[in-house]
């Protein structure tokens, strides 16, 4: 996903960036029996500020939406009687409204916003209203992929409503998908707000990698650059919705208490049951962080206050986002002993490699999945550098994998990360042929493969740098 001010968090993604969908309209006059100049159409809000605004029963309503059924805002409508065609643009909700007498009407399209096809269709007005569909172009449909979530194993699909695009928010809103407590049954999707505007996201970003770099090692926390991020984690940030999925053999309560487990600093405020699809149950969950921090939150977070309070009271909308179906745990399932590894990829220097000339100089190599935004990850690092020049002596070897480097801006974070924590051994990014990818559901991820690429032993799941030296020993003396 691409955002510009929309943070998207997952088990083995980054934060991502995401550019506004919409970033303009094009004319097209061609084959229509109205020609309207580029400055008519430019004009044309004129019409659509008066009509837009009468009640359906008051005239003809057109309703244009996209693929996804999302409304499309900026449409030029023409709509025609027997002697007069009239002008009109749809507004946020995709629609404009036309006050004619009781008939029969023509209905075209004459301009599109950026990123939909033409409409060269001719439509009858014959009721009270007309719906449209606008097929979206290859460019288009790029960008809606960049809007969408679709997450098989756990049973939800998610659309990202246009209420939630950056071009719509203040602050920004985070995306959180995974599996809870190891459970493929117990999976959530969660939706968080930072109050944090889009002109100070990599202050905010590089502020709070050092505020958490200094938790880890029980050190001051950096002075803040702007007021109430000093406690960035409960200030300025919330957790809002989460979506949660358990067997439906298992109880509500159950689900309760296996959540409350995992909250470090909050509880369950509310659960309510959503839907049930095969043998598993959909619950919509709220926890009590809003509440308890909501004097820190009035007080910190100025003018994204009051867009804060609207998003969080609003399950509706966020509901609204979700496709559900029964979950396909299998995939979910991790890399385990006997699999093949197997690709070629570029590393942080833009060289070929692949995994053949990777492993097949060593008798075990360690594939250390890490990423940038990641804490623990870059906290073992000083560690694995010395680990890698330790390992040599025993023809074993240290890869990383940095699992949110298909952004070049994390490419080039990652490298000064490396360098910064001294560790010199090779680096690579992520293809889409690396398949075992998808199973990695957190980082870092540390897996152990012998020349051909076997996986030797169930991979160490958390920065557990103690243990590595012992697996690679044992990895050894089982071949012998």
């Amino acid at each position: 996903m691409k955002n510009n001010n929309t943070k998207v968090i997952s088990g083995i993604s980054a934060v991502l960036m995401c550019a506004a969908l919409f970033a303009g309209c094009s004319n097209k006059t061609e084959n229509k029996p109205f020609t309207v100049q580029a400055e008519t159409l430019a004009s044309a809000d004129v019409t659509a500020a008066a009509e837009t605004e009468k009640a359906a029963s008051e005239g003809y309503k057109v309703i244009v939406n996209d693929q996804n059924g999302a409304p499309v805002k900026g449409v030029t409508i023409q709509f025609c009687s027997d002697d007069q065609c009239v002008l009109g643009n749809t507004n946020e909700k995709g629609e404009t409204v036309f006050d004619f007498p009781k008939g029969k009407y023509i209905v075209h399209i004459l301009a599109v916003p950026e990123g939909f096809e033409d409409d060269e269709n001719e439509y009858t007005a014959a009721g009270s209203v007309t719906e449209i569909t606008l097929k979206s172009s290859s460019t288009a449909k790029s960008d809606e992929d960049d809007y969408t979530w679709d997450l098989p194993a756990y049973g939800f699909k998610v659309f990202m409503c246009p209420e939630y695009r950056p071009d719509n928010l203040k602050g920004i809103l985070t995306f959180d998908g995974r599996k809870l407590k190891d459970d493929p049954y117990i999976c959530y999707f969660s939706m968080g707000y930072y109050a944090v505007a889009d002109e100070d996201i990599e202050l905010f970003d590089e502020y709070s990698d050092k505020w958490m770099d200094a938790m880890m090692n029980d050190e001051p926390a950096p002075k803040a650059p702007r007021k109430g991020w000093e406690d960035w984690t409960h200030n300025i940030t919330s957790d809002i919705f989460y979506i949660y999925n358990i067997d439906s053999s298992r109880t509500e309560d159950e689900l309760i208490s296996i959540i409350n487990e995992s909250l470090s600093s909050s509880a369950v405020a509310s659960c309510e049951k959503i839907c049930t699809k095969g043998h598993t149950d959909f619950y919509l969950v709220q926890t009590d962080d809003v509440e308890k921090n909501a004097e820190n939150h009035k007080e910190n977070m100025g003018d994204f206050y009051d867009e804060f309070v609207r998003i969080s009271t609003d399950k509706d909308t966020f509901l609204s986002c979700f496709t559900f179906s029964e979950p396909r745990p299998d995939e979910l399932k991790t890399v385990k002993a006997g699999d093949v590894i197997s690709f070629e990829t570029t590393d942080l220097d833009g060289n070929t490699v692949s995994s053949k000339e990777l492993f097949g100089e060593n008798k075990v190599t360690m594939i250390n999945v890490w990423g940038t935004y990641c804490d623990p990850c870059k906290k073992e690092l000083p560690e694995l550098g010395e680990m890698a020049e330790e390992f040599k002596a025993k023809d074993c070897a240290i890869i990383g994998l940095v699992c949110d480097g298909n952004k070049e801006e994390k490419v080039d974070k990652a490298i000064e990360i490396l360098s910064e924590n001294g560790c010199g051994y090779k680096n690579i990014l992520p293809s889409d042929d690396m398949t075992f990818l998808k199973n990695v559901t957190s980082v870092p991820c540390t897996i152990f493969v012998n020349s051909d690429g076997v996986v030797l032993t169930d991979p160490i799941l958390g920065a557990k740098v103690d243990q590595y030296p012992v697996t690679i020993d044992e990895c050894l003396a089982a071949m012998e």
